[in-house]
């Protein structure tokens, strides 16, 4: 008889994936090509929401076509964060992971912070292109803000959350509160 277990660690993400940008594929740092925002639909046009599988052409079960049912289940907010708000950043995963990872990172994220909803970075300026950020919408008023919801969730270390800030600018890149929620380090306002 054979037994197979899958065991799901949540790890730290890596500080190169917070750090500030640079030369090179910046932490977030997206745009169209010619770097002018011309011809930008809505801010919100075509963002995956981490909230409704059929965003990425899936089955629209909240599953994967490997096991239709397993995966989480879509949430009644499926809109995705606007642009220039601030989220709870719970964990990333590159995107070439795949679907099914995504989603089973997102269950067990969810085990610990129920309303835990994931976007794909591509879809903001401000983030890192290539990963699926686990995040809270809030909304937060700053980066501490989000900070304090995570610190109730016991979520207290830059390896569990940090306040993120979302935006169609490169410049915020940089817009990334690290914890303790007391003490924030890094830029935890837009202003």
């Amino acid at each position: 008889m054979a037994v197979a277990a899958t065991a799901l660690l949540l790890g730290p993400w890596s500080n190169d994936d917070l750090a500030e940008p640079g030369p090179g594929p910046a932490p977030t740092a997206t745009g169209d090509p010619a770097g002018d925002g011309a011809g930008k639909p809505s801010p919100d046009a075509g963002r995956s929401t981490g909230t409704d599988p059929d965003d990425d052409g899936e089955d629209g079960t909240g599953g994967t076509d490997e096991d239709p049912g397993a995966g989480p289940s879509p949430s009644a907010a499926s809109r995705p964060p606007s642009a220039g708000s601030w989220i709870a950043q719970l964990f990333s995963e590159p995107v070439s992971t795949g679907t099914a990872t995504r989603d089973r990172r997102l269950a067990a994220v969810r085990a610990e912070v129920p309303e835990a909803r994931y976007l794909r970075s591509d879809d903001y300026a401000s983030l890192r292109p290539g990963y699926w950020v686990f995040y809270v919408p809030g909304p937060f008023e700053d980066g501490r803000a989000a900070l304090r919801f995570c610190a109730e969730k016991g979520r207290t270390s830059g390896n569990e959350c940090v306040g993120r800030y979302l935006s169609d600018d490169r410049g915020d890149a940089d817009a990334i509160c690290h914890p303790p929620a007391g003490s924030a380090k890094g830029r935890c306002t837009r202003s």
